[in-house]
């Protein structure tokens, strides 16, 4: 429907975004098992990390920053977070991690030099446990997840599973209908969405794996830089004071492993991170709208 309205130059582009960011909003309000239980994790920290506690090094860890040309064939992680589509899947005229995926998931191979041939269809990952589990489809801020057939892992890499985690869209782009979010409610999207994503990491690969994430919500998504910082920064702290031990790792993507623009400013974000006894209030209000 956005498409054709754009297509049209037709003008009742304000009441297709009004209607959609209803829909969006209704649906995140929807998604209260994993923030709820966040909230309560959180919560049972508090009494014991108020009394005092000196020691705060498991509920302020810092998330790592580091570089990868490709986390799909990145031998450190078990987990890799993919940004996906609004459609949850994964296809050939995809970009990024998304394309990368598809090619690891569909087993498609070219001996093209421009990487045309034949493709396997789109992949479309199952919500219906989802669905059952929430009462409504995934939408922005939610996540599903895949393991990796053992044919299909790279040779040498660790990797098990994919989370498919799908960052609130704030761009105007033409194929895709806007969220209609407004950016208080997108950062809101944006912590529930890491968070859920290294919740649902450590579920699948155990609490000692490895995940390795791009920025979700950056780029295309056209979200706040800053913001998307923040929200990564912020579910890391939630996520270690409510006893995730993960190894959690941003990977910036870098073909050649040389440190790209905004490598300074992710690490100075990621020194950011609230204190124990902040963690709780400053989720609250993150995820209030």
């Amino acid at each position: 429907e956005w498409g054709r309205a754009c297509d049209a130059g037709a003008e009742p582009i304000g009441s297709i975004v009004e209607e959609q960011r209803k829909v969006m909003v209704a649906q995140m309000e929807a998604r209260h098992i994993v923030d709820d239980a966040l909230h309560d994790a959180v919560e049972s920290q508090q009494t014991e990390l108020m009394a005092g506690i000196e020691d705060t090094s498991r509920s302020s860890s810092l998330i790592n920053i580091t570089t990868s040309a490709d986390l799909t064939v990145d031998r450190r992680f078990t987990v890799i977070v993919n940004s996906v589509s609004p459609e949850f899947q994964s296809s050939g005229s995809d970009s990024g991690i998304n394309f990368s995926v598809w090619k690891t998931l569909s087993g498609f191979k070219s001996d093209a030099a421009d990487g045309s041939g034949e493709q396997p269809p789109p992949i479309k990952y199952d919500s219906s446990q989802f669905v059952a589990a929430n009462g409504a489809a995934p939408t922005y801020g939610d996540v599903l997840w895949s393991e990796v057939p053992s044919g299909a892992v790279p040779d040498g890499s660790a990797l098990k599973y994919i989370i498919h985690a799908l960052a609130p869209d704030r761009s105007r782009r033409p194929k895709r209908l806007p969220s209609g979010l407004d950016r208080e409610q997108a950062f809101s999207a944006l912590v529930s969405v890491y968070f859920r994503a290294m919740i649902q990491g450590t579920v699948l690969g155990g609490p000692e794996c490895s995940i390795g994430m791009p920025p979700l919500g950056s780029g295309v998504f056209a979200n706040d830089a800053a913001d998307v910082m923040r929200a990564a920064v912020l579910a890391h702290a939630a996520y270690c004071a409510s006893g995730g031990s993960a190894s959690v790792s941003i990977a910036l993507w870098s073909p050649d492993g040389s440190p790209p623009e905004d490598m300074g400013d992710w690490e100075a974000a990621a020194s950011t991170a609230p204190r124990a006894p902040d963690i709780a209030a400053s989720i609250r209000e993150a995820l209030a709208p």
